[in-house]
């Protein structure tokens, strides 16, 4: 939202949420254009209500009136931009069937994370699939995967051995007994400097938020074929658009597809796009043998270097 004379390429992520108090004094004489957009279709969390002489009214759906009410131009997003393209084409099936034309957007190239490569992995997306059992806290109840947490934090190690800055990289995960557990994980790999320094945040409180790498842990994976969190379709769909150049998740892929319609479809796309399996690529060589390194597990990145980590020790010992 701008004023006359100020920058007409403004624009403000989520706005219904965060202006719906200000806009009860828009007048179209003074503000040219206002902007608003979500980052998908789907709606990312409850949003706030408000009692109006004792009816209750959605604070986004008395923005968008007042907006239009009051002759404000608006027009539907019709590229994302703020993630590179194999990510944009993740989200697609969290679009209705009515929003076709932004789900061509989304699958379109894009120019926004195109030319940045992740360092030491081959591919920007990948969904690494396994079956190993979840936990569950006996005393808060809350769901954990020890798999996961060991696989992340080893990966965060390695990616901020590639240069990486602890604050380009995020961990998500829908459970806090995971939050814990891989902080502590974490601090496993204490050889590597600001590794510790990795933000874990639940999918929730990282709403709205993004970053360059993020590594998503489903945890999800028993025999009773529950999925909890997971089959909540704005959860899903903030926790698989943080990303602006690499998106890593880790979860149980055949208990998603089975049990999630929307899954199935998410999954279908991974597919498509051959960024699922049971080996995540790296680009690196393990030990003397100089093959490639693929990882299924936090084990797996153990005696394996990049070109650029062979760099830095050579600098070193210079």
């Amino acid at each position: 939202m701008y004023r006359s004379g100020m920058h007409p390429g403004m624009q403000t992520a989520q706005g219904e949420y965060m202006l719906a108090a200000s806009s009860e004094g828009i007048d179209s004489n003074h503000w040219k254009r206002l902007g608003f957009f979500e980052s998908h279709g789907a709606r990312l969390s409850p949003p706030p209500r408000r009692e109006t002489e004792g009816v209750k009214e959605d604070s986004d759906a008395v923005y968008k009136h007042k907006t239009v009410s009051n002759g404000v131009d608006s027009s539907p997003l019709g590229v994302q931009r703020r993630m590179r393209a194999e990510l944009g084409r993740l989200l697609v099936p969290l679009y209705s069937a009515g929003s076709e034309a932004m789900m061509r957007a989304l699958g379109a190239d894009n120019a926004a994370g195109q030319s940045v490569p992740v360092k030491g992995i081959e591919k920007p997306l990948f969904f690494l699939k396994h079956e190993k059992p979840e936990a569950a806290d006996a005393e808060t109840r809350s769901r954990s995967n020890p798999h996961e947490a060991k696989f992340v934090a080893a990966l965060a190690a390695y990616l901020v051995r590639q240069g990486y800055a602890p604050a380009q990289l995020t961990i998500l995960t829908p459970y806090c007994g995971q939050q814990l557990l891989i902080k502590r994980e974490l601090h496993e790999h204490a050889a590597t400097a600001g590794v510790a320094d990795v933000l874990v945040s639940g999918v929730e409180q990282y709403q709205g938020e993004s970053n360059d790498i993020v590594l998503l842990s489903l945890v999800r994976s028993n025999e009773q074929r529950q999925i909890g969190m997971l089959s909540v379709e704005h959860r899903v769909a903030d926790a698989l658009s943080r990303a602006r150049h690499g998106l890593y998740i880790v979860g149980n892929a055949s208990l998603l597809g089975a049990e999630s319609k929307l899954w199935e479809s998410v999954l279908r796309v991974l597919k498509r796009d051959d960024a699922i399996g049971d080996f995540l690529p790296l680009l690196a060589t393990r030990g003397e043998t100089g093959r490639c390194a693929l990882a299924r597990s936090a084990d797996d990145f153990v005696d394996i270097a990049t070109d650029y980590e062979r760099q830095q020790k050579e600098k070193q010992r210079k």
